[in-house]
């Protein structure tokens, strides 16, 4: 995980990358809330970094700050097509 102190939530996790991900049939949904049950779609990382091997470490993070009553989470989905 991610750790700053800048009262956001952050998801850092390793994915093959979008020319990997095609031949794979793999789908990365990177999705917030506040209250885990109605969940957004947060449409692109906030840093990629190539690992090699069509393989890349993504960092997400919520769109919103956490702050004193507002608590924010955030989760990814693989799904394949």
């Amino acid at each position: 995980p991610v750790k700053k102190n800048d009262n956001y939530e952050y998801l850092s996790f390793d994915r093959y990358n979008s020319a990997f991900q095609a031949d794979m049939g793999l789908v990365y949904i990177v999705e917030e809330s506040s209250d885990r049950r109605t969940w957004t779609t947060i449409n692109s990382p906030q840093s990629t970094t190539d690992l090699g091997g069509g393989m890349e470490r993504v960092v997400y993070r919520t769109t919103s700050e956490t702050t004193a009553g507002n608590t924010q989470f955030i989760r990814v989905r693989v799904k394949a097509r």
